[in-house]
């Protein structure tokens, strides 16, 4: 990925993280800016085909979840968004399973610190999906 395109996906992400705590939103304008930038970055500098089949798998998951009421329609959007950046199924599990760590993580200091509120307006998962992609895209 390109280091500018990466700058940028990591402002967004920060903007994201704070609006979904903050107001329990994640806006569309940002999740198109970023999706914009993403498939303009994957189709001029990268060579590795984007995985449409997992792309889909995810953005059909999340709907379902959507519907279920568990996941807010942002965080699918926010998912389907960045797995347009992981090309193989087995670092989109890892992205997995750091966004619900980070998540549980989020949770558990959500429900011991009562002024956040979680109990009352719901945990900011937008955050742990941006950690958790940091954490795939940053190891080290």
């Amino acid at each position: 990925m390109n280091v500018f395109v990466f700058i940028i996906i990591l402002l967004l992400l920060f903007y994201v993280s704070v609006t979904d705590i903050l107001y329990r939103v994640i806006p569309n304008l940002v999740i198109l800016i970023m999706f914009i930038c993403i498939v303009t970055d994957r189709l001029i500098y990268s060579d590795i085909p984007i995985n449409f089949i997992l792309i889909l798998c995810v953005f059909g998951t999340g709907i379902l979840l959507y519907a279920a009421r568990i996941m807010g329609a942002g965080d699918v959007k926010l998912i389907t968004v960045l797995t347009f950046l992981i090309p193989e199924y087995p670092l989109f599990i890892s992205f997995l399973f750091y966004t619900t760590l980070t998540g549980a993580g989020l949770a558990v200091l959500g429900y011991m610190i009562p002024a956040l509120k979680f109990k009352e307006r719901g945990l900011p998962y937008g955050v742990a999906i941006a950690l958790g992609f940091l954490m795939i895209a940053c190891p080290h």
